[in-house]
């Protein structure tokens, strides 16, 4: 099981949290497992 934040910023709309919201449900639904994803960190801000 992983955690995953959705990051809100003034002026955010529904679409910019319930999109990804429905994307990470529906792909924990269809996961078979197998696949392990690493974390990534950076050093710099990122885009």
């Amino acid at each position: 099981m992983s955690t995953i934040g959705v990051l809100l910023f003034d002026g955010a709309e529904e679409l910019d949290v319930v999109g990804p919201w429905e994307v990470f449900t529906v792909s924990s639904r269809c996961g078979n497992g197998r696949a392990r994803p690493t974390p990534r960190t950076s050093e710099r801000p990122f885009a």
